[in-house]
């Protein structure tokens, strides 16, 4: 069910209840647990349109492409007020889905093993929870896809090893299993056409299959093999799928897999716009592709916050008190917004992260958020920023001290709002239906304006 409330009106309550209410069960049909993922049989790669409301935060960074940017109308504008928490705990939080009226996230722990659990977006009421691993390792934070009621998660099972699953996002039934010998690395992919795109790993071969399955039965519809070792995330816009290996950048051809360009510099691809791609290498590297041809557009590195002295055989690192080495700080969690890029430093030191805006044509810094140097035994450190418009949501945690939510004027920089939090935040917050969802370590909670 595709709902289209769009008026952020005083009646959301009514319509997200309505909303979850009608919730199928996803996916006619089952697919037998143990499918070769890299089969490609025809009879089962026909999979139904899948539509992607916008209003929804439906997988992180919003869209295949990573922008990370929702519309406007999606965001709370007034002050924000806490209005409802839901309490658990776990040692990893994803970063929440918000899909037709409900909450999702994954969370892991050495006792209670990996689950999804899922949340009535207007009240907080948990409306089911779904074991899906008991070996409490979850993959990278922020591995589900919310799409056509169901759900999409990479995991490593406990009777498939890694493998990419799907569930009903009603009830949390399992659809199917699609496990993998080589081992599914970056997230899941879900498009518009039906079709759950992965990343593998071949320990034959310094390969990487990239591979899409029926979203609806987990079968194989194609797969391709790029060269490299290591691939991760498969982000994608309407013609262009790019993705990053231990040989490069690669630029491909969605319908056929043909290889449009490489870039040795390499990296991990963030966003893709309709021009250009964002792609970050460790140390401290952001580098903008043309989308078309693949060369480099602009280079930005950071810089060291650290005090010390430059490693004599590495300047990407600093020889600190104590005598070990710190590297200067990474570019993570890209958004953009416009004409803007929008980074988190994670700096590897007492110093504070960095939430950096660049010109994402000329690479320019544009404003930068540096919070006062924390004290002797404080650390302070930021959630990777998420676009609602012209507002950008944040969540600033202190080791000492309060966590806030902020809203960010993307433009300038300026602090629109800030609310305190009764805990840190585990990953990035979601926005959509007019509220954000933060992942605390308290659980999650759930913050809009008096229009809710």
């Amino acid at each position: 069910m595709v709902m289209s409330d769009r008026r952020l009106s005083p009646s959301r309550r009514q319509l997200l209840a309505l909303g979850a209410a009608g919730i199928g069960f996803g996916a006619t049909g089952k697919y037998i647990v143990g499918a070769d993922p890299l089969g490609g049989d025809e009879s089962v790669c026909e999979p139904r349109e899948r539509l992607f409301d916008p209003d929804d935060w439906s997988m992180p960074g919003y869209d295949p492409a990573g922008t990370g940017h929702a519309p406007a109308r999606t965001a709370p504008t007034g002050s924000l007020h806490q209005q409802w928490h839901a309490d658990f705990r776990g040692d990893r939080i994803s970063q929440p889905l918000i899909s037709a009226g409900r909450v999702v996230v994954a969370t892991s722990g050495s006792h209670s093993g990996e689950q999804i659990r899922t949340y009535d977006l207007t009240a907080g009421e948990k409306q089911w929870t779904a074991i899906v691993s008991k070996n409490g390792i979850m993959g990278e934070v922020g591995d589900l896809v919310a799409s056509g009621g169901d759900l999409f998660h990479r995991t490593q099972t406990d009777t498939h090893g890694m493998a990419v699953m799907s569930l009903s996002l009603g009830d949390g039934e399992q659809h199917w299993v699609a496990p993998s010998d080589g081992g599914v690395y970056g997230r899941p992919i879900v498009t518009e056409r039906g079709r759950v795109w992965i990343s593998d790993r071949d320990g034959n071969t310094d390969e990487s299959p990239i591979t899409s399955l029926s979203a609806d039965t987990g079968g194989a519809c194609s797969s391709w093999r790029i060269d490299g070792s290591g691939a991760g995330t498969v982000l994608m816009r309407e013609d262009l799928i790019s993705v990053g290996t231990a040989k490069g950048l690669f630029g491909l051809d969605r319908e056929t897999g043909e290889e449009q360009w490489r870039a040795e510099t390499g990296g991990s691809p963030s966003v893709i716009t309709r021009d250009r791609v964002f792609a970050t290498r460790h140390p401290g590297y952001l580098r903008a592709y043309s989308a078309d041809s693949g060369d480099i557009d602009w280079t930005v590195e950071s810089e060291h916050y650290a005090d010390g002295e430059l490693h004599p055989e590495n300047d990407y690192f600093k020889i600190v008190e104590g005598g070990s080495s710190i590297a200067r700080p990474n570019y993570r969690d890209l958004a953009v917004a416009g004409e803007l890029l929008l980074a988190r430093e994670r700096v590897y030191s007492r110093h504070a992260d960095r939430i950096t805006v660049f010109d994402t044509a000329t690479g320019d810094e544009m404003w930068q958020r540096d919070p006062p140097a924390a004290e002797a035994d404080d650390r302070i450190w930021y959630t990777g920023p998420i676009v609602a418009g012209e507002s950008a949501f944040v969540c600033e945690n202190r080791r000492e001290g309060d966590s806030s939510l902020l809203r960010i004027d993307v433009s300038s920089g300026e602090t629109l709002d800030t609310v305190e939090m009764d805990a840190h935040a585990m990953a990035a917050p979601a926005v959509g239906r007019g509220a954000v969802v933060v992942p605390r370590r308290d659980g999650i909670a759930c913050y809009a304006d008096d229009r809710w």
